[in-house]
């Protein structure tokens, strides 16, 4: 497909005057080709971006056209829209479709009123090219309001080119203002830097005239420059380093030494439950002494571990040996039998002894018919009861 590059337009010429065309009576709209040759720079320049231009070139394998300058390239197209060819339809049909929707509300406004009003509302929203190829293109619209619309246009477009002027003028006049900020804080950096220096030696100087005075402090500092209140302040800031991590220390001991005195006060407490219990035990009595002369020695089996110690001392105290075993948790569980057999009578807590370790010291009793005594749970009252109970009656 290929089509013949119209003329670049001279700049020198004279731009035509614009002449609206009627169009064929009946229909609703116009083409693009059918338009004013006079009014396509304004349509093409308003409607379509260069974006839109390059691709359509590209579209319509026009490659030197779509790399064209932009104004070498808008030129071909508007002497492109006077005949109907495949460019200018292509063009025609993506700005129909492009401007569809105000063509739509043109077309349902009943009189010039009506029309104002859709033209001042698209305006309004912002869809200048829409509005412009709705109304350029409608039949219903008279020669009049499209003249006063174009001139709308043109002076926009003029508006335009101003408002671009005035953003670079504004913008090299910013770029002149920030150059010029920027050296005047070179100067003020440059200037800050020899205050500091010139602080320096007055303070270098002064600090010589003093220790050269008779009677100067052997502490004086030989320099007392900026150099040297950083280094003083590094060796504060280690200093305060080294504090802290002492202090998280001094903190991890007292909290290791609380722990201690926790467990220490735990201690105390059993140890001083344990002895008021002893001391609160009945002395035994002659029947007891005749018990424990047949009972020597007592197999407990389960508990608890820190209560057999005083399990132990309450047994001694009615001249009775304690054997015990956990029921199998550390110790053998095949030391029971040897267990029963050495003792006079068996003991069991059952609220800490596992079921299979208490049937065994149960069925080894009824063997050896050794006396089998169940216990509710494994206290020292519990214990001491079973003492007074159990062991006292078999004397």
């Amino acid at each position: 497909m290929s089509i013949d590059t119209p003329p670049i337009l001279s700049l020198a010429e004279p731009a035509p005057a614009w002449e609206p065309e009627s169009g064929t009576p009946g229909r609703k709209r116009l083409r693009i080709w059918e338009l004013e040759s006079s009014i396509h720079c304004a349509v093409i320049g308003t409607c379509l971006s260069i974006e839109d231009l390059r691709r359509f070139a590209r579209r319509m394998d026009l490659n030197r056209v779509a790399a064209a300058e932009e104004f070498e390239l808008h030129t071909y197209f508007v002497g492109s829209m006077h005949v109907a060819n495949p460019l200018s339809r292509l063009v025609d049909k993506h700005l129909t479709t492009q401007a569809d929707g105000a063509c739509r509300q043109l077309d349902r406004a009943p009189d010039a009123a009506a029309r104002q009003a859709v033209w001042d509302g698209l305006m309004a929203a912002g869809r200048v090219g829409p509005a412009f190829w709705a109304f350029m293109t409608a039949a219903s619209v008279d020669e009049a309001m499209k003249r006063r619309l174009y001139g709308e246009i043109h002076m926009m477009s003029h508006l335009h080119g101003q408002a671009v002027h005035l953003v670079r003028r504004n913008a090299s006049e910013m770029e002149r203002r920030v150059q010029a900020l920027e050296e005047r804080i070179r100067r003020d950096r440059r200037t800050h830097d020899e205050d500091l220096r010139e602080r320096d030696r007055r303070i270098e100087d002064l600090t010589q005239a003093a220790r050269s005075r008779p009677g100067c402090p052997l502490g004086l500092a030989p320099t007392v420059g900026e150099g040297g209140i950083r280094r003083d302040r590094s060796r504060e800031a280690r200093r305060l380093g080294a504090l802290r991590a002492l202090v998280a220390q001094r903190n991890d001991a007292l909290a290791a030494a609380a722990a201690e005195i926790a467990e220490l006060k735990k201690r105390l407490a059993d140890l001083a439950e344990t002895r008021a219990s002893l001391s609160a035990a009945p002395a035994p009595r002659p029947e007891e002494a005749v018990a424990a002369a047949r009972f020597r020695r007592i197999g407990y089996v389960g508990g608890r571990a820190g209560v057999v110690a005083r399990l132990r001392l309450l047994a001694a105290e009615r001249a009775l040996e304690l054997d015990h075993h956990d029921g199998g948790v550390e110790d053998n569980f095949h030391r029971l039998e040897c267990l029963v057999t050495g003792a006079d009578c068996l003991m069991c807590p059952i609220d800490c002894i596992s079921h299979a370790a208490c049937r065994v010291v149960k069925e080894l009793c009824q063997k050896q018919s050794k006396p089998f005594i169940p216990l509710r749970n494994s206290s020292m009252a519990c214990f001491e009861r079973a003492l007074c109970e159990h062991v006292a009656g078999h004397g």
